[in-house]
């Protein structure tokens, strides 16, 4: 049910999104990526690099900003949480034929490491 959630969810709320990556590729989910670090007022938490083709993105998340307010707050962080990042991931992935790789998530801390790849 979580996971149907969040594709629910992701197919909503990223509505826009999906779409421009349907029209630029990878690049458009770069952009999204980035821009979502930087309202976040993180942007030295996020690397990302598209290969020169177009066909790979790789991103490297160094700690999430949502985990890090939760902790500060006193909050406990969900043991579904990984897959807000995980499931709509996945999700904006399939919008343009791209296979998703979760290689690295910390639970605690919710640095990541995941790339997309065209099929």
């Amino acid at each position: 049910s979580v996971k149907a959630y969040l594709t629910r969810y992701t197919s909503n709320v990223y509505k826009v999104t999906m779409q421009d990556m349907k029209e630029r590729g990878l690049i458009a989910l770069e952009d999204k990526i980035l821009d979502t670090y930087k309202k976040e007022k993180s942007s030295d938490a996020v690397e990302t690099k598209l290969s020169e083709d177009g066909r790979e993105l790789t991103v490297e998340i160094k700690y999430c900003p949502a985990i890090r307010h939760l902790k500060a707050t006193g909050r406990e962080i969900s043991k579904w949480y990984r897959y807000t990042t995980e499931i709509v991931m996945q999700t904006l992935a399939e919008t343009i034929d791209c296979e998703f790789f979760m290689e690295f998530y910390d639970e605690q801390t919710g640095a990541a490491a995941y790339r997309f790849a065209k099929r």
